[in-house]
């Protein structure tokens, strides 16, 4: 029996690449889906705040537990046999949380998810010697560990719904598992560390000084990735588009062989402190100077795919022996530590924050300096060659220099008008307002278009305090730049009796505050425009409700004339703003209506309800089917009597 468990009587030596397909299927699944589809399908499924953190926590206490578990297991069990466990565990958790819709049932998939991606990812990072051998054992693991930062990545996964980002990696565990089956000739005995690291880096100082190292990179990674993810302005400039997630995804795969290929060749410790480096100086970039972003953020996927190789190899770098933290546990501790804790802590600190505090960049960047000192002090002098001019240099220059507010004018330049037009929304308070949340029942879903899962990435969070106004989710495809200007300067002109107070100050000259605004507002809703178009086009009033036209004359007065006129000739207050042709409602066609003997009174109802998408003509979502009726009645006999005046 050895460290790494029982081992059990091979074949031929298909080992190696049974090695990279299980780095890709573990990394596949948690990124994809632990990481971030679990998140998304909880989010869908309408679980609340307060049900949303248990649920993490559970995971996280579960993926913890597990990996402390796997290393006393793999005392006991094959490894081979735990990875074929986690695989299986891993692809079943994933398929069953697509069924998932109560709170206690998430929490459950969670505890399983921390279970099996603990379970899974020591016994694969305690076996790595037997699933990869001979020369090149870096680079291979940078490969597996490319590969999947490659596939997870890709465009159409990377925005994918998330059941699709639950199936995927099920369907790649599963492929793994049956990988598992093909022969392999296990090592026996002990394996010599490949020149990477020394023997010191295996005892209790040097294990404890790379897993705090790792702890300081996953912790920063995690909270700078969620704050990434979770603000516009940051989002925009790295993951946003297609192309960009290509060229990270490309990033990864390159700089994860490179990783691989230096270590082989003994730059394990160098490239830990060369990571750190990438990362403070990529996310303070980022954050203050966003016009450098398109160099940013490959940078920034560079430093992950680094420390992630490097994370990966470490437990196999070294062998099994007298004073010597043992394999099984290397891959125990520092996954428990420095992957959970690490992660949770991060993850944690990054709900509270909106940008990576500088401080806690600096403090990452000098804790895997020191920990590297702890462990040699020797190398004081080559960090200090490699890093003192920098730090000089920056101490020298930084007071004589107007960073702040060159950065600052900067970032204004650089940010989309909707960045700071969402500042705007939450500065005038319109939350207090409005709500951004079309609840999943059919009056909602009717007035104000399909209903989106809460984003529990946004922060801070624009559910809305108390609707008072209608809901502003999809206002983006619902009204029309020159509508949204004309309401914010003088809502009751557009909406009669609305309470909602005049913005007009934010529209002054040199004011850019009232367009940011507008560029905000039009974004709301565009994903699913084509859903609310099919939505309003397969809507029709009841045939059996007839219209009453003195009714809907009474109406029009209330709601139409300030764009169409008292008689519908098109000449209401605002028509000089509006300036369409649409708004002649006694002219000979309507372009959007088709008529015979008068416009077509089923679409002429859906255009009172819903409005016309691309126009000034807003919907009329309140109205019910029978003011609906009334009001196109009247809207036919105007057009019928201006037909006889003819």
């Amino acid at each position: 029996m050895t460290d790494v468990g029982h081992q059990e009587p091979g074949g031929s030596g298909h080992a190696d690449w049974q090695g990279v397909v299980m780095i890709v299927a573990t990394y596949v699944y948690f990124l994809l889906f632990a990481q971030f589809g679990f998140l998304a399908l909880v989010d869908e499924r309408g679980i609340s705040l307060n049900d949303f953190t248990p649920i993490m926590a559970v995971m996280g206490m579960s993926g913890l537990a597990s990996s402390l578990l796997a290393g006393v297991l793999l005392s006991l069990q094959p490894a081979r046999r735990l990875q074929r466990i986690g695989l299986v565990g891993c692809a079943a958790t994933a398929i069953v949380s697509v069924y998932c819709y109560h709170p206690i049932s998430f929490m459950l998939v969670a505890f399983l998810v921390g279970l099996f991606t603990g379970l899974l990812t020591v016994s694969i990072a305690a076996d790595l010697r037997n699933l990869i051998r001979g020369r090149g054992l870096g680079l291979k693991v940078g490969l597996g560990t490319g590969l999947a930062y490659f596939i997870c990545n890709l465009p159409f996964l990377f925005a994918a719904e998330p059941v699709v980002r639950a199936i995927v990696p099920a369907a790649v565990c599963m492929g793994a598992w049956a990988i598992s089956f093909l022969p392999r000739r296990d090592t026996v005995g002990h394996t010599p560390a490949t020149g990477a690291l020394r023997m010191s880096d295996f005892r209790l100082l040097g294990f404890v000084a790379v897993v705090v190292s790792f702890l300081a990179l996953v912790w920063l990674d995690s909270a700078a990735f969620a704050v990434i993810q979770r603000m516009l302005s940051l989002k925009g400039l790295t993951w946003e588009t297609p192309a960009q997630q290509w060229a990270m995804g490309s990033t990864h795969l390159l700089a994860a062989l490179l990783a691989g290929w230096l270590i082989d060749r003994g730059r394990f410790h160098s490239l830990l402190q060369s990571t750190v480096l990438l990362l403070a100086v990529s996310l303070a970039m980022l954050q203050h100077h966003p016009a450098a972003a398109p160099f940013v953020g490959p940078l920034y996927a560079i430093a992950i795919s680094i420390y992630s190789t490097a994370l990966v190899l470490y437990p196999a770098l070294g062998p099994d022996g007298p004073g010597l933290v043992p394999r099984r546990l290397r891959a125990a501790l520092l996954y428990g530590v420095a992957g959970w804790i690490g992660s949770a802590l991060g993850v944690g600190m990054a709900q509270n924050v909106d940008t990576i505090p500088t401080l806690f960049i600096v403090a990452a960047f000098v804790l895997v300096c020191g920990a590297t000192m702890a462990r040699n002090p020797g190398c004081l002098r080559t960090l200090a060659c490699a890093y003192g001019p920098v730090v000089a240099i920056g101490l020298l220059a930084w007071p004589a220099l107007p960073i702040e507010g060159w950065a600052k004018k900067r970032a204004e330049t650089a940010e989309h008008p909707a960045v700071r037009g969402r500042r705007v929304y939450l500065q005038e308070g319109c939350i207090n307002c409005h709500s951004q949340y079309i609840r999943p029942q059919q009056r909602d879903v009717a007035w104000w278009g399909p209903h989106h899962p809460i984003d529990r990435n946004e922060r801070p969070l624009l559910i809305g305090n108390r609707r008072q106004g209608p809901d502003l989710a999809n206002v983006g495809n619902r009204r029309e730049l020159i509508w949204q200007q004309i309401h914010l300067a003088e809502p009751a002109l557009v909406s009669p009796g609305s309470r909602m107070p005049s913005y007009r100050h934010l529209f002054e000259k040199d004011d850019s505050r009232g367009e940011n605004l507008l560029a905000y507002l039009q974004t709301l809703g565009l994903e699913s425009q084509a859903d609310r178009i099919g939505q309003t086009m397969q809507w029709i009033i009841d045939p059996q409700i007839v219209g009453a036209s003195a009714r809907g004359k009474d109406l029009f007065e209330q709601s139409c004339v300030s764009c169409h006129g008292q008689i519908g000739a098109g000449d209401g207050p605002l028509a000089e703003q509006l300036n369409r042709p649409g708004l002649n409602l006694r002219k000979e066609r309507f372009f959007y209506v088709p008529q015979s003997e008068g416009p077509d009174l089923q679409v002429l109802a859906r255009v009172i309800k819903f409005g016309l998408p691309g126009t000034p003509m807003a919907g009329h979502e309140y109205f019910n089917d029978q003011d609906v009726a009334d009001l196109a009645a009247y809207v036919q006999d105007l057009w019928l009597e201006a037909k006889h005046e003819q």
